[in-house]
């Protein structure tokens, strides 16, 4: 069973990963360019069903990959999402699944209603003709461009200052993290008793020199006199 959740899940995941982004760099782009002619195109898709058959490609990776979260974990998720590895899984997963209901409620019915409006085309007036193609076009535009550029999954400090050069760069970015609190190295939180808070260790050039205006927004950091201590339980 476990085999067979693994191939479905990598399979099924290539599949739809290859799917959309030859859809998203390739065949909407090639539409756009080819105008109303494309509507022939169009309409032979919609007859092999590839609006049904893609969202099937897609839960078939989304319930493999929870399913195998489900058994590595031995029943206990919770657990296995404070490991490194457990966040990794989750934030993947969590990725899909919002991938998922991106292309559901907004790129699919983008791309049904302008191939309705593309296969109306013919018998149109010149003036609806005119009217329907600039509809179809900001519908196009609207599916291939709804989304992010880059998905980061966790946000410590060193993923957030990813973020933050690609999103000045202009990309939209969206950052994924499974716990409570972002940070990473940087944060100040309770870790080892209530009330006593220990900061992380951060010594990131770009954080430290202020490269990104962080400071800006508020953060600071705190420098004691000293910053080492070992804590010893002796039981006594």
């Amino acid at each position: 069973m476990l085999l067979v959740l693994r191939f479905s899940h990598v399979f099924f995941g290539a599949l739809w990963v290859g799917m959309m982004a030859f859809q998203t760099f390739f065949l909407m782009p090639a539409l756009a360019e080819v105008g109303p002619e494309s509507g022939k195109f169009m309409a032979a898709l919609m007859r092999r069903r590839l609006p049904v058959i893609l969202p099937i490609v897609a839960l078939i990776t989304l319930v493999s990959g929870f399913w195998l979260f489900q058994r590595v974990s031995g029943g206990a998720p919770a657990g296995l999402m404070r490991t490194p590895m457990g966040l990794a899984f989750g934030s993947g997963g969590l990725a899909a699944l919002l991938a998922f209901l991106l292309g559901i409620v907004v790129m699919r019915p983008a791309m049904m209603q302008s191939t309705a409006l593309q296969q109306s085309l013919a018998s149109a007036s010149p003036e609806e003709r005119a009217t329907r193609s600039a509809e179809i076009q900001r519908l196009r535009a609207r599916g291939a461009s709804e989304g992010f550029d880059y998905v980061i999954a966790g946000a410590g400090h060193n993923s957030l200052v990813c973020a933050a050069y690609l999103a000045r760069a202009g990309n939209r970015v969206l950052v994924l993290e499974g716990s409570a609190m972002i940070g990473g190295g940087v944060k100040t939180a309770e870790v080892l008793l209530p009330g006593y808070k220990t900061d992380g260790i951060n010594q990131n050039p770009m954080i430290r020199d202020n490269e990104i205006p962080l400071r800006d927004y508020g953060y600071e950091t705190i420098e004691p006199d000293v910053v080492v201590h070992i804590l010893v339980l002796l039981g006594t």
